[in-house]
């Protein structure tokens, strides 16, 4: 995600919003785990356990970053994809016509 964040202007949407999901609402979620005593994160308490809020959280998260990397790698696949069609398509050519 690194290369395709150095490539955004750190005011669109996608950039701020990876921003704050890494940078708040990761530590967030993190430190208030962190703050329930050991022996209170398996007791179940309206309806939801602290271990598991917090791996469902994490999975959560998981998923985000691995979307806006795909999504901010778009771009970058989509060119790559066009240019080796140009490829195919120049040096086939060329081959049909005896050039290569």
């Amino acid at each position: 995600m690194a290369p395709q964040l150095h490539q955004l202007n750190p005011q669109e949407p996608a950039a701020r919003e990876v921003r704050a999901l890494l940078a708040e609402h990761l530590p967030q979620l993190v430190t208030g785990y962190q703050s329930i005593p050991p022996e209170l994160r398996r007791v179940e308490r309206n309806g939801r356990v602290p271990d598991r809020q917090l791996i469902d959280g994490l999975s959560l998260i998981e998923r985000e970053i691995g979307e806006m990397t795909e999504d901010l790698a778009r771009g970058d696949l989509d060119k790559l994809a066009a240019h080796g069609r140009y490829l195919e398509l120049r040096y086939e050519e060329m081959k049909q016509i005896g050039e290569g």
